[in-house]
């Protein structure tokens, strides 16, 4: 598709009648078509590959986050492990998670 063509269907799409310098709508537009061009065609930026990968489940099975742990624990081991909070009480790694 053109950048003329993708223009004309962005403005249908957002249905707006007329075009107007620095309005909102009319920036969102061309910022869009920018952001199109840019990516697709000088990047090669495959859109329906980001759209599909947006709707996998994605399942962590390690902790890369905290102090408390090291990082790459696996969560069925911070879950079953305690941990001392930095004012010395005794904590379940559940809860941490949690």
């Amino acid at each position: 598709m053109s950048n003329q063509e993708t223009f004309k269907t962005l403005v249908k799409n957002y249905k707006v009648k007329n075009i107007v310098a620095h309005s909102a709508l009319s920036d969102i537009i061309v910022l869009h078509i920018l952001f199109i061009v840019l990516l697709s065609v000088r990047y090669n930026f495959d859109f329906k590959k980001l759209y599909e990968d947006c709707f996998k489940p994605i399942f962590i099975t390690r902790i890369n986050f905290g102090k408390v742990f090291e990082h790459e624990t696996l969560f069925e081991d911070v879950a079953c492990l305690n941990y001392v909070d930095s004012y010395g009480k005794q904590r379940s790694g559940l809860n941490y998670l949690n």
